[in-house]
């Protein structure tokens, strides 16, 4: 009887307890808890700020120069939105960028787009309708001479070709757009101007500029710092972890979902804008279902010390961010370095030496590496076994690329 008496008393402590705790659960303001509805920007994200290439090169005289992406690619898309195309045709993949006839712009896109991600800023239904639904078009070129827009899929060799009357809207977006001139098929003739850049954001900062943006309610969020540096904060719910090399981690377990009607991608990029990222500085590079990643882009390329790295990914679950990883760069300029012709033509012969056993020369591009919380200028020389990375400073050999 006593045991009996035992485990009624223990049911009903359990009972009581459950029942506690779904008042407890039910009565936490679950909505405002939501990174959604943290403080809001003041303005709605613009699709051209996260859907645009990686890069743009203006060619123009035989000459390539690497130009400005913005100004460039907002006018060519409102362009395709609003002039009717006289032709359509369907042809193969042809070198017409290299072709010295060649004058116009030439939009590189990293992993390519889909037909999805282009209708949310191409409007025209004529456009659209003759892309591929497995399309992946990773080059736009505009061709001043042909007056025509033509979208590149490398990966079938196809290339979709919309002839107009006239661009000649688009054909004053001259060099005087051009921010350098890059050497994407042999090496510059000219001094090479690059802003001296720097993560203006240090590692220390970071939970204090992120603990208010994620946490509603501060005093019940823990801290944790483990043996490898790294420092978690949690409220039960949502967890950010702060890794010394600047990354950080996001995972939100709320089952909480979100009806407004936005765009994933668009979640994705308000998340990352509330975090205090500029949204100047990243685009999205390559979406895979609830995925998306983000690059980092300040005119010239930018790359990492780790191969097919991609800096940011946000997932989006039931209109919810449900996770991140993000390398938090918040960048700013300190000055110029100007790197002679001369300069440049050493580097590129020290660049040959390095690699003797990689077969027919390919390209030199202009950019930064990231390595060890710095921004270096750097020259990737790519090469038909592989690729090098060398310092513009010192001259010295960075990385090795496959």
């Amino acid at each position: 009887m006593r045991e009996k008496i035992k485990s009624i008393v223990l049911l009903c402590l359990v009972g009581v307890s459950v029942y506690l705790t779904y008042t407890l659960w039910i009565s936490f303001p679950q909505k405002e808890m939501s990174l959604e509805s943290k403080k809001s920007t003041n303005s709605e994200v613009d699709l051209f700020r996260i859907i645009r290439p990686q890069y743009a090169f203006l060619i123009e005289g035989g000459k390539t120069y690497l130009a400005s992406v913005d100004n460039l690619w907002r006018q060519v898309v409102e362009f395709l939105n609003k002039e009717k195309e006289i032709k359509f045709t369907l042809e193969g993949k042809k070198d017409s960028e290299n072709s010295l006839t060649f004058e116009g712009i030439k939009f590189v896109i990293e992993k390519g787009w889909n037909k999805g991600v282009l209708k949310q800023i191409l409007t025209r239904e004529s456009v659209i309708r003759k892309l591929d639904d497995n399309a992946k078009i990773n080059q736009v070129l505009v061709d001043f001479k042909q007056n025509q827009m033509v979208f590149e899929d490398v990966y079938s060799n196809k290339r979709y070709v919309f002839s107009y009357e006239s661009i000649k809207d688009l054909k004053h977006l001259s060099t005087e757009d051009a921010t350098v001139c890059d050497s994407v098929y042999g090496i510059p003739l000219t001094a090479v101007s690059m802003p001296n850049i720097h993560n203006k954001t240090m590692i220390k900062e970071l939970d204090q500029i992120l603990l208010d943006k994620i946490f509603t309610n501060i005093s019940i969020v823990r801290k944790v710092t483990e043996d490898n540096g790294k420092i978690v904060y949690t409220d039960g719910m949502k967890s950010l972890k702060i890794f010394e090399d600047g990354c950080i981690e996001f995972y939100s377990t709320s089952i909480e979902s979100s009806s407004d009607g936005k765009l994933d991608f668009v979640k994705s990029a308000e998340f990352l804008e509330r975090l205090g990222l500029n949204w100047r500085n990243f685009y999205l590079a390559d979406v895979k279902e609830e995925s998306f990643f983000f690059g980092y882009s300040f005119d010239f390329p930018i790359w990492f010390d780790k191969r097919d790295f991609h800096p940011i990914e946000v997932t989006v679950s039931n209109g919810s961010v449900k996770s991140a990883r993000i390398l938090y760069l918040n960048v700013e300029e300190k000055g110029k370095i100007t790197f002679s012709p001369e300069k440049m033509r050493n580097l590129f012969n020290a660049g040959l030496k390095i690699s003797k056993n990689k077969g027919a020369f390919q390209a030199f591009r202009i950019g930064y590496i990231y390595m060890n919380g710095h921004f270096i200028p750097s020259i990737k020389m790519e090469f038909e076994k592989g690729s090098v990375f060398i310092n513009m400073l010192n001259g010295k050999l960075l990385s090795i690329g496959e």
